[in-house]
């Protein structure tokens, strides 16, 4: 299962829950978290990537997701100027 991740960096809402997460991997399915989208034209940088990164991961361990799950950022919405 894809699910979207815990809090957006901006906005601060959630996504998959530790009980949403705990069924999925009691049901003995995969679970992958994609971390939210910023709002559109940002700008990014590596600072971003090091703090969205940390954040999803922070998520993960805090609604009980095993080491080694995948984590994906979505990455869209740049502003027009990023190539």
């Amino acid at each position: 299962c894809v699910r979207y991740g815990g809090p957006k960096a901006a906005e601060g809402t959630h996504g998959v829950s530790r009980a949403e997460a705990g069924g999925i991997l009691a049901a003995g399915l995969a679970l992958m978290i994609v971390q939210h989208v910023r709002r559109q034209s940002w700008v990014p940088t590596a600072a971003m990537g090091s703090s969205d990164g940390a954040l999803a991961a922070r998520h993960a361990q805090e609604i009980g997701c095993p080491s080694g799950l995948s984590l994906w950022n979505d990455i869209e919405g740049f502003a027009p100027e990023v190539k």
